[in-house]
């Protein structure tokens, strides 16, 4: 059985327009972490001299799944490293639904546009597992990073990655079938989290894909089927990694 995507989206519109909230995780998902310090991967390639630049300025927070982030057209007040979970990144439809057009992990930064001069955040991002963050004001950052030349490299790479990323979410959108993108999802997920469970309902994940719940719930299903994943309420557990990969889309690892 394959299956089609069901809904399209039209890009990101203003913050004005309502936007539908995404569906309750479960609550083993939906704790936030305890701050822990050290585990993100940008600062953690930091040379000590720009790390001293940042230090005493990071604060530890903690962000339960489902929890906004950043808000499409608000001003970038602070710039969040993962360090544990992922965040998901949104676009917003005409109607204000939204869509996943990428997903940050301990390599990365949530705000990583104000190296770009942004002072506005252009999407939506929202907690997809619980996560755990080193918080700095995005002043502080813009004060910096003239005299940070690893971590200006650094984020500019992670935005180029974050634009690579947007381009595979909308190509695998248009091309591939619903099965295939739940699966390479899946992957990449687990990837980032570094862990072959993953805690999410299956309406949060219809929301991620902009799909119909029933839609999602059928694709768990085939791949469940063909022993590839066990399936659980609230959670999702990789069985056979390679089986995985050969159901998955050719898109590239992210």
């Amino acid at each position: 059985m394959r299956l089609n995507d069901d809904v399209r989206g039209d890009g990101p519109v203003p913050a004005a327009l309502p936007v539908e909230r995404l569906p309750v995780a479960p609550p083993a998902a939906r704790r936030a972490p305890a701050p822990s310090e050290g585990r993100s991967a940008l600062l953690d390639a930091l040379p000590a001299s720009e790390a001293a630049l940042l230090r005493g300025h990071l604060t530890p927070a903690a962000f339960p799944a489902g929890a906004s982030v950043q808000e499409p057209g608000k001003p970038v007040e602070s710039c969040h490293f993962v360090e544990e979970g992922l965040v998901a990144i949104l676009a917003l439809t005409g109607d204000g639904k939204p869509v996943q057009v990428g997903m940050v992990g301990r390599d990365g930064m949530v705000g990583a546009s104000v190296a770009l001069g942004a002072a506005l955040a252009q999407s939506r991002a929202v907690a997809q597992t619980a996560c755990a963050v080193q918080s700095l004001p995005a002043a502080r950052l813009r004060e910096v990073l003239p005299d940070a030349p690893v971590l200006r490299g650094l984020l500019l790479a992670h935005v180029r990655a974050r634009l690579a990323q947007s381009m595979r979410f909308a190509a695998c959108s248009a091309r591939h079938g619903l099965e295939q993108r739940v699966a390479r999802w899946i992957l990449d997920a687990s990837g980032r989290l570094e862990d072959p469970a993953i805690g999410l309902t299956h309406d949060f994940l219809a929301s991620l894909l902009g799909v119909r719940r029933a839609s999602v719930t059928c694709a768990l299903h085939v791949l469940e089927g063909d022993r590839a994943i066990f399936a659980r309420r609230g959670q999702i557990l990789i069985r056979d990694r390679d089986r995985l990969r050969s159901l998955a889309c050719s898109c590239p690892d992210l």
